[in-house]
């Protein structure tokens, strides 16, 4: 067999599983691995090197200057739907190749549901920056019956394998909230765009418990090849799209009229999140980097100096067409549309 990532990472977690290797936070089977057999490990990985792949993708279909927010607005449909056409993503098709066939497998140990959820995870997201909602609702189910479970780690003790996966449920948790509170927010009926405000803020707060969490271990072993592996980069690929999509839906939330300042301070956390995010390793090597960068920078800039202050002489019709206008700005700039931001009065 050729010497591929995928077959270095399959030899290296082989030989620290097996006590052949000394070396310290080498890639190993994780706390509650859902494969333990050598050539499901090796079909696994093979999975998450085509799934880093399908990611790179949306990150690259993300980048590009496309809104498809507003069915009615001035741009070129025909151009947006090129756009989309030509970075074609493969995550239905992961989602059909790992579907269990058996009703058993699903409430028990799947080894293929860790690359299946991700699948899910990707065809979701797509769908929603796309606002294409009956893809939403057709994928969206698939990820909220079960949590998988990690595969590999690199923990040295079960203390801290233990620890990294409860870090690992929580990230994918959070995604989850997020990709629910997403799809809510674009619904029409006020009631639910209220409970997909609550599930962004469900996220949210597990985001605070996930920083609390990874700064304790700020000492532990931290190793130039932390994060490095095709599980760790596909992670991070997929909470990093569901972050961005996250962004949107809190502007989005905008439009509720409810606690705007609030709001907008989690647009404000969130952008700056998105900044740490596009820091990993693996992340700052895609050519869309700069785009995103330079795209969070706006959006930071729009919601700090944009006049929120409405004069109290306005009436509710005038505020809510100033929100209404902030709300348009702000996506528009997420989506890469606005070439200028807002200048402060």
């Amino acid at each position: 067999m050729p010497e591929t990532r995928v077959w270095a990472e399959a030899i290296e977690v082989f030989l620290n599983q097996t006590r052949l290797s000394s070396k310290r936070n080498g890639l190993s089977i994780s706390y509650t691995a859902p494969v333990l057999v050598p050539v499901a490990i090796l079909s696994a990985l093979h999975l998450l090197d085509n799934l880093r792949i399908q990611f790179d993708r949306l990150v690259t279909l993300m980048a590009t200057n496309e809104d498809n927010t507003n069915s009615d607005n001035e741009f070129d449909d025909d151009t947006s739907s090129e756009i989309s056409d030509a970075i074609e993503t493969e995550f239905s098709n992961i989602m059909l190749l790992t579907e269990s066939s058996d009703k058993k497998e699903e409430t028990s140990t799947d080894q293929q549901r860790l690359a299946y959820w991700f699948a899910a995870v990707g065809a979701t997201t797509e769908a929603l920056w796309k606002n294409k909602m009956d893809q939403v609702e057709k994928w969206l189910p698939h990820l909220i019956q079960r949590v998988p479970r990690s595969m590999t780690s690199r923990g040295s003790s079960v203390a801290q394998k233990a620890t990294l996966n409860q870090l690992d449920e929580l990230i994918k948790k959070t995604m989850i909230h997020t990709l629910v509170g997403s799809a809510l927010l674009k619904d029409n009926d006020v009631e639910k765009q209220k409970q997909g405000l609550a599930e962004l803020k469900s996220a949210e707060s597990l985001r605070t418990t996930i920083r609390k969490q990874q700064s304790k271990m700020t000492s532990h072993s931290a190793t130039n090849e932390d994060g490095h592996d095709l599980e760790s980069i596909v992670l991070s690929l997929a909470d990093f799209v569901v972050s961005f999509a996250g962004l949107e839906a809190w502007i989005t939330a905008m439009k509720l009229n409810q606690d705007v300042a609030e709001i907008e301070d989690h647009v404000r956390e969130s952008t700056l999140a998105l900044r740490r995010m596009i820091r990993h390793p693996y992340l700052q090597m895609l050519g869309e980097n700069q785009s995103i960068v330079d795209r969070l920078t706006r959006l930071g800039r729009f919601i700090t100096h944009h006049p929120g202050d409405t004069d109290s002489a306005c009436d509710i019709t005038d505020e809510d067409n100033i929100v209404d206008a902030e709300d348009s700005s702000a996506h528009q700039i997420v989506y890469g549309l606005l070439i200028a931001h807002m200048h402060p009065k």
